[in-house]
């Protein structure tokens, strides 16, 4: 049931991000459990960060406005769903 739940929202997300809907991101961090798999970066390489690390970081000046739309497809990508967004 939580599954479901998560999945619901991620796509609600996604689909009122696209529809204007939503309000713009004002935060976006990496919660506990990343496994450096590299999808956020490969999607967003503007915004998430892996170099020789052993998990994603969010670049700490990047401009989240303009990558909406990317920061949220990286989140629904993830395979351990540990991308937070805080919309404004």
């Amino acid at each position: 049931m939580f599954y479901c739940c998560v999945f619901f929202f991620r796509f609600a997300v996604i689909y009122l991000g696209k529809k204007g809907g939503c309000m713009p991101i004002s935060q976006v961090w990496i919660e506990e459990g990343c496994t450096a798999c590299g999808i956020c970066e490969e999607i967003c390489p503007e915004v998430f960060e892996l170099g020789d690390r052993e998990e994603a970081i969010v670049k700490p000046d990047a401009n989240l406005n303009a990558y909406e739309e990317e920061i949220k497809e990286a989140a629904e990508n993830c395979p351990v769903d540990v991308i937070s967004i805080q919309e404004s």
